[in-house]
């Protein structure tokens, strides 16, 4: 590059310049949208909306969480691009494979790719590993890191659970005080594929 043309770029406005510089370091992101078929206390809800901000943030993807309105049924526009949906349920249906299973990941249903959370059995995790006057902290803790769980699913379709970390299989004391610490992490290759994929769809 030309001492002059370098010049002229060093003395360009910061978002000019950000236009002008290689776009492959933008971080992925995508929307979640949540559907409170439950009725969850703000608290929690609150405290779940932090945890998985906080464990996509360690994997550098960006989340933007939108709360949708279960009176209108949780209505979402369609062709928004990159909106993923999370419902929350009161309890797992009456024919499931696994039924202590905290949520399901089905690879596609209507116009969002969407997962659900089993509320029934993230308070009776809770209920197993915390103190009764914690409950309220354990449930946003284990909500949030069910949900990254079942969007880890969704973001990597191509793979299935590993033997640790946040998408383990089953999670035991271990991986409560994880969670609890903030080490129930995506690991390396898991946020790399959902870096890729998301980034994929972007384009």
């Amino acid at each position: 590059m030309k001492r002059g043309t370098l010049l002229v770029l060093l003395f360009l406005a910061p978002e000019c310049l950000a236009e002008l510089l290689p776009q492959q370091d933008k971080r992925p992101h995508f929307t979640l949208a949540v559907c409170d078929q439950v009725g969850l206390n703000s608290e929690v809800l609150a405290l779940a909306r932090q945890q998985t901000e906080e464990i996509f943030r360690h994997a550098e993807v960006d989340v933007t969480w939108i709360n949708l309105d279960r009176r209108s049924q949780c209505t979402m526009v369609p062709g928004t691009p990159n909106h993923f949906a999370i419902v929350i349920l009161p309890h797992g249906p009456d024919n499931a494979v696994t039924p202590d299973a905290m949520g399901s990941a089905p690879s596609r249903a209507g116009a969002f790719p969407r997962a659900y959370i089993f509320y029934n059995w993230v308070r009776m995790m809770v209920d197993i590993v915390e103190r009764k006057d914690l409950t309220t902290i354990g449930q946003g803790i284990m909500l949030g890191h069910a949900i990254a769980h079942e969007l880890g699913h969704l973001l990597m379709p191509e793979r299935t659970h590993s033997l640790a970390g946040i998408m383990s299989t089953r999670w035991d004391r271990r991986h409560w005080d994880d969670a609890v610490a903030g080490r129930l992490l995506f690991q390396k290759a898991e946020a790399k594929a959902m870096r890729t994929n998301l980034l994929a769809r972007q384009r």
